[in-house]
C-alpha cells in the first residue's frame, strides 16, 4: 500500500508540474514548423544611432569600421554598409553587429540558429573577380558603441571566426551584380555561448574573406536602418517551447564556465531564397551538438525514475495525461488511509 500511496503523490506532483508546461507559449510571431519546433525571425529595426542602442527589437546596432577612413563614424541612418577586401588600395571595411538577446529562447530551447542578411555584391569600375565570396562571423571580445566605433579604436575579436558561409559570385562586369540575394549562416553554437553566460555578448564582425583589387566594388549588407524590414539583419532561431536540455550551469567542480571557451567554428551553405512565412533556411548540419546533448538528457532523465518509490524528475507525456495513473493511485491512498484509521 505504501507503493500505491507514493503512486499518488507523484501522479498529484505530476498534475501540477503539467500544468505549469502547458502554460508555456511561442513567442509572437513565430513559425510553427509542424513537427514541435517554432521558428521566430529576430529582426530589430533601426534606432537612435547614438550609442543608445544594444541591438533591441526597435534599436538595431551595426555599423562598418573603415581602414580608408580610420576615424570616421559611420553610425548614421543608412539602409546599407560597405564591406571591403582589397588587395590593391586602403579599401577594407568590416561590419559590426549585436542583438541583445533578452527574452530569446534560452539554451535548453534551441535547435539552430542562424544569421541571416541581405546582400549585394557590386561593380562599378573594375569586374568582380572572385567565383566564390566567403563571409567569416567573428566574435567580438570588447564592448563597443554605434557613436564612437571607428577603424582605429574598433573592438577585439577572437582570433579565428566562429562560422563562415561561401556564396557563388559570378565574375560579371561593370556595372552588375555578381550576387543579390540573401545570406544565412549558422551561428548556433556562437548563440549558444551568449545565451548560456559563457561568452559576452559583445555581438560579432562580418567580414569578406576573399581579397583582391577592388575599384569601387563592395560587398553592400543591408542594415537594421533599412525601410524594407525583411532585408534587416536578423537571428533566425528555431525552437522548441518544452526545454530540450538543462540549460549550461557551474562546472563539475562548481566553478563557472570558462568566459574564454570559444564555441565551435559552424560552416554553413549558400542561401539564395528570402525567407518568407512558409520557408525557413536550414543550415548543413541538421543535426547539431544539440541532438547528441538531448539523447544524453533523455537518458538522464530514464535514470531519474526510481524502481519502487518516488516521482520521475521529469515526467513524460504520457505521465502527464493518463487518468488511469491519477485513478489508481487515488484509490491506493484512499486504502492506504483507511488501513491507518483501524
Amino acid at each position: 500500500m505504501m507503493q500505491l500511496y507514493w503512486m499518488g503523490v507523484c501522479a498529484l506532483i505530476l498534475s501540477l508540474v503539467g500544468r505549469t508546461a502547458g502554460a508555456a507559449e511561442p513567442l509572437p510571431g513565430s513559425v510553427d514548423n509542424g513537427n514541435g519546433s517554432w521558428t521566430y525571425r529576430y529582426a530589430p529595426s533601426g534606432g537612435a544611432n547614438d550609442g543608445s542602442d544594444q541591438g533591441g527589437p526597435s534599436a538595431g546596432k551595426d555599423l562598418v569600421v573603415a581602414e580608408h577612413s580610420p576615424s570616421t563614424v559611420f553610425a548614421y541612418a543608412d539602409d546599407e554598409m560597405g564591406l571591403y577586401n582589397s588587395s590593391c588600395n586602403p579599401f577594407i571595411a568590416w561590419g559590426l553587429l549585436r542583438f541583445d538577446l533578452a527574452g530569446l529562447p534560452s539554451a535548453s530551447q534551441v535547435e539552430r540558429v542562424n544569421l541571416v542578411f541581405h546582400s549585394k555584391a557590386w561593380t562599378a569600375y573594375f569586374p568582380y573577380q572572385v567565383a566564390t565570396t566567403t563571409y567569416d562571423v567573428y566574435r567580438v571580445t570588447e564592448a563597443w558603441e554605434e557613436n564612437t566605433a571607428t577603424w582605429n579604436n574598433q573592438p577585439a575579436v577572437a582570433a579565428d571566426p566562429s562560422a563562415s558561409l561561401g556564396v557563388a559570385t559570378a565574375e560579371v562586369q561593370h556595372p552588375s551584380y555578381a550576387y543579390d540575394g540573401f545570406v544565412s549562416i549558422p551561428i548556433t553554437s556562437l548563440y549558444l555561448s551568449w545565451i548560456s553566460g559563457q561568452q559576452a555578448n559583445h555581438g560579432l564582425s562580418l567580414r569578406r574573406r576573399e581579397s583582391f583589387c577592388e575599384n569601387g566594388n563592395a560587398n553592400q549588407i543591408t542594415t537594421s536602418d533599412a525601410s524594407e524590414a525583411a532585408r534587416r539583419p536578423a537571428l533566425e532561431i528555431v525552437y522548441r517551447v518544452a526545454p530540450l536540455q538543462p540549460d549550461a550551469g557551474p562546472a563539475a567542480d562548481g566553478s563557472a564556465p570558462r568566459a574564454d571557451a570559444a564555441p565551435p567554428h559552424e560552416v554553413g551553405i549558400d542561401s539564395r531564397a528570402a525567407p518568407d512565412a512558409g520557408t525557413r533556411s536550414r543550415d548543413a548540419a541538421a543535426a547539431t551538438p544539440l541532438d547528441a546533448r538531448r539523447s544524453a538528457a533523455d537518458a538522464a532523465r530514464r535514470a531519474d525514475r526510481p524502481s519502487g518509490s518516488g516521482c520521475a524528475l521529469t515526467p513524460s507525456a504520457a505521465d502527464l495525461r493518463s487518468p488511469w495513473l491519477l485513478l489508481l493511485a487515488l484509490i491506493g491512498l484512499a486504502q492506504w488511509r483507511r488501513r491507518r484509521g483501524r
